[in-house]
């Protein structure tokens, strides 16, 4: 029971991150065109809050037991995508307004806006790889398996948002609906933390 909703939030956290990346393209598209420096920096900025979410992740993991890390980090992305339409709508006007060149105009948009939720979806992958380590003795099976349900989520993620959010609502509902999957993983990991506090006491 507790693996698998381990193995459920690595899931959504996985489809919410590639869902997130598809609707950022629709949110630049407006103020950026739809060139290959739209996706360069979308790529690179989601990467780059990936790897350093993970660095970090990873250090706060060995810190701090339990869910406590995915609880946080994903409390935050729910917070986060609630703002997102009036945040982006904001950060696009001032830089399309304030810097005319389109590559470095279009980075510090992406960096601005689609940082710190990638971060904190980062953060959360060496949290649960600490939490299926305490349960199982193959490091190498247990971390497969997670990541590969991970990517699982990263195709269903893709596929649904681009097969049917995009088209049927607007972009900025589309990110606010992201919440929902963020509430869910939220409160499977209040739930398990609770249950360790009081299985200790």
């Amino acid at each position: 029971m507790r693996n698998g909703s381990i193995y459920l939030i690595a899931f959504i956290c996985g489809f919410t991150l590639m869902s997130f990346e598809i609707l950022g393209s629709r949110v630049l598209a407006p103020y950026f065109g739809q060139s290959i420096y739209v996706w360069g920096a979308l790529i690179s900025v989601l990467l780059a809050a990936l790897g350093v979410g993970n660095y970090y992740g990873g250090s706060m993991a060995d810190r701090r037991s339990g869910f406590v890390i995915p609880l946080l980090m994903t409390a935050l992305c729910a917070g986060y995508f609630l703002i997102t339409p009036w945040l982006s709508y904001y950060v696009c006007r001032f830089i399309t307004f304030h810097i005319h060149d389109p590559r470095s105009g279009v980075l510090l948009a992406a960096a601005l806006i689609f940082w710190l939720p990638a971060f904190c979806l980062g953060a959360i992958t060496p949290a649960l790889v600490k939490l299926l380590i305490s349960e199982l003795k193959h490091l190498g099976r247990g971390s497969g398996h997670l990541l590969g349900i991970s990517t699982a989520g990263n195709i269903a993620g893709t596929l649904l948002t681009a097969f049917f959010l995009i088209g049927r609502f607007p972009t900025g509902l589309s990110i606010q609906l992201l919440t929902i999957p963020m509430v869910l993983c939220v409160a499977l990991s209040l739930f398990w933390q609770r249950k360790k506090l009081e299985d200790g006491n």
